[in-house]
């Protein structure tokens, strides 16, 4: 091989730099950076590979605790319809307090003074159903 003939080979590949005759860097860096890109590529890869084998599991669990928060959210519901209608109230009326903040009985029940009234008055009860609320609570409380 003549030695004319590799460096300007070379210099035409860029890998010499064609202003001083030296190891162009730039290429090098540009390699090294592809290099770099293309091993990120690979961990994304691996990643997304890892998150779809677990995301059929994932997706189980996450269904499951779906259902397990809405049968208990309906039983919480349930026990709320039960208290109002014990007491000659409509049913009707959880809506309306579940609109208003009160998630279950229990949080009913604790319900004091301003707070209580600030829900009663905008679940717009009727003036008898008010009075008939009033007094299940007072009573429930007084146990």
């Amino acid at each position: 091989l003549e030695q004319g003939s590799f460096l300007s080979s070379a210099a035409h590949a860029g890998l010499l730099s064609p202003t001083k005759g030296g190891p162009a860097l730039a290429p090098l860096k540009e390699l090294q950076k592809a290099k770099e890109i293309e091993a990120m590529r690979r961990i994304e890869r691996l990643q997304i590979t890892e998150a779809s084998a677990l995301q059929p599991w994932g997706a189980e669990v996450q269904e499951r605790a779906a259902r397990d928060a809405k049968a208990r959210a309906s039983a919480y519901f349930e026990d709320l319809i039960s208290f109002l209608e014990m007491h000659s109230l409509p049913g009707a009326y959880a809506l309306a307090l579940s609109a208003n903040g009160v998630a279950d009985l229990a949080q009913l029940l604790t319900l004091e003074g301003e707070d209580l009234d600030r829900v009663i008055t905008n679940c717009e009860l009727d003036a008898m159903d008010e009075i008939l609320l009033r007094d299940a609570l007072r009573g429930v409380t007084a146990r």
